[in-house]
C-alpha cells in the first residue's frame, strides 16, 4: 500500500514545486511487466499499472492546477502499441494501457479547455530494452523490425516529433497519436 499511498503525494507535491507551466508530458517507463496470465496476481497487477495507468492519472489531476486554462496548454499521456494491437502474455499491460485511450479522452473533457491528449509508440530504442541480455537484444530488435513496415524500430528523435505534435496543435484534444513504423499494417 505504500507506493499507492504515496504516488499521489508524490505527484501533489512536483507539481507545487513546479508553479505555473503550459506544458505537461507523460512519458513515464519501467521494465516491461509482460507476464503469462496464470502468474498475475493482485499485487503484480496494481505494480504493473502504477506507472502505466495510476500515475498519469494522478499527473493529470495535479497538472490541471498548475496549467493556464487555456487550449495553448496541453497534458500528454504516453501508451504503448500493445493498446491497439495485444500481444500474448500482455493481458494486463494491454488493459491498463487500452484504459489510458479512454481515460485520455474522459480527461479532455473533465480539463478542457486544457487539452489532454495519448502518444502511442510503437518499439523504440530506448533504455528500457537494457533488461534483455545484450546477446539477445540485437535478435529481438531484429524480430520486431521484420514486423515493421519500415522495418526500423522508432528512435526517440523520431517519436519526440508525436509529442511536439500535441503540444502545438491547440485544436488536438482527446486524441490518440499512434507512431510505430508501420506495425499495425503487418
Amino acid at each position: 500500500m505504500g507506493d499507492q499511498a504515496s504516488l499521489e503525494s508524490n505527484v501533489e507535491e512536483l507539481f507545487k514545486k513546479v508553479g505555473s507551466i503550459n506544458h505537461v508530458v507523460f512519458t513515464a517507463g519501467d521494465s516491461l511487466a509482460m507476464m503469462p496470465l496464470e502468474e498475475a496476481t493482485m499485487d503484480k497487477t496494481i505494480q504493473a499499472g502504477m506507472v502505466r495507468f495510476f500515475a498519469p492519472l494522478m499527473v493529470a489531476k495535479h497538472a490541471a492546477k498548475v496549467l493556464d486554462k487555456s487550449p495553448a496548454s496541453s497534458i500528454t499521456l504516453t501508451t504503448g502499441n500493445v493498446s491497439e494491437k495485444p500481444i500474448p502474455n500482455w493481458s494486463v499491460i494491454n488493459g491498463f494501457a487500452t484504459a489510458l485511450q479512454g481515460t485520455t479522452r474522459g480527461l479532455a473533457l473533465d480539463l478542457k479547455p486544457i487539452r489532454v491528449n495519448l502518444v502511442s509508440p510503437g518499439a523504440v530504442v530506448t533504455p528500457l530494452w537494457d533488461g534483455i541480455p545484450a546477446e539477445h537484444r540485437e535478435q529481438t530488435f531484429k524480430s520486431f523490425e521484420s514486423k515493421m513496415a519500415t522495418g526500423k524500430m522508432g528512435q526517440v528523435e523520431d517519436v519526440a516529433e508525436a509529442f511536439l505534435y500535441a503540444m502545438k496543435d491547440k485544436n488536438l484534444t482527446g486524441s490518440m497519436i499512434s507512431t510505430n513504423g508501420g506495425s499495425m499494417l503487418m
